[in-house]
């Protein structure tokens, strides 16, 4: 079973909505998936989840359109939170966010993000990415087993029948929750993913769950952070300003 991730298009933060370049790129996303469908039915997506913010819905939302296919809304796969929480100064705090706080110690420090210490680390330590990780893992795992996944270990154990229809999820999600899924499911720490894997708007990650029903199963990265179908993609007047 193929898992699909999608980072949504542009965004506008402020009314957590796309922008029009984002639905441009959203669209094209959509086009993308319909016309692996029409080629190759077997590998159409077969339901759609998204997050509960408006920038992930619009983006999922081109794509069922495209589909025929009702959309799902995930509560675990919103945005993440970052940052020190008794740090009230915006600037300072974005040393602490899950994307800069990993680049310094990386530049700064020369750290080895494969040996994050979560609690003893002056980054990490009480910063509220950590909460926003373990949000995102504690509802992926009961997710994912509702397809016949179940986390053991470092693994998964394949519970899905050899006749069980097959299941193409799609899930359009964020950045950061996206990155929390990615070091979850390869068992790397979360500021390694966020500091080395910065996702495009609407790049797509694929993971490969394999089913051999009752073994234990790694999942398999197919396609990382794929945005090709929206390179050289310009928003014009037209599309801001639509007549």
């Amino acid at each position: 079973m193929d898992i699909y991730f999608i980072r949504h298009g542009d965004p506008n933060y402020k009314d957590n909505c796309l922008t029009p370049l984002g639905h441009i790129q959203a669209e094209a996303c959509a086009e993308r998936f319909k016309a692996c469908a029409d080629r190759f039915p077997e590998l159409a997506l077969t339901s759609i989840f998204t997050s509960k913010y408006g920038r992930a819905r619009e983006t999922a939302e081109h794509t069922a359109a495209k589909l025929g296919l009702p959309v799902t809304e995930l509560d675990f796969i919103h945005e993440i939170s970052s940052g020190r929480p008794e740090i009230t100064d915006r600037e300072e705090n974005l040393k602490y966010t899950a994307w800069l706080g990993a680049d310094l110690m990386v530049y700064n420090e020369g750290a080895d993000l494969l040996k994050v210490d979560w609690d003893n680390n002056p980054v990490w330590g009480g910063n509220r990415f950590k909460h926003s990780y373990e949000r995102v893992v504690a509802g992926l795992d009961p997710w994912l087993e509702t397809f016949g996944f179940k986390r053991e270990g470092a693994c998964y154990r394949c519970l899905r029948s050899p006749s069980a229809p097959p299941e193409r999820p799609a899930v359009f999600a964020h950045a950061g929750s996206i990155s929390c899924v990615i070091a979850h499911l390869l068992n790397l720490p979360a500021p390694f993913v966020t500091g080395h894997f910065h996702l495009q708007c609407t790049g797509i990650t694929v993971f490969d769950f394999e089913e051999r029903e009752g073994s234990l199963i790694t999942p398999r990265i197919r396609r990382l952070n794929d945005a090709d179908h929206i390179r050289g993609l310009k928003v014009t007047d037209a599309d801001t300003n639509p007549q």
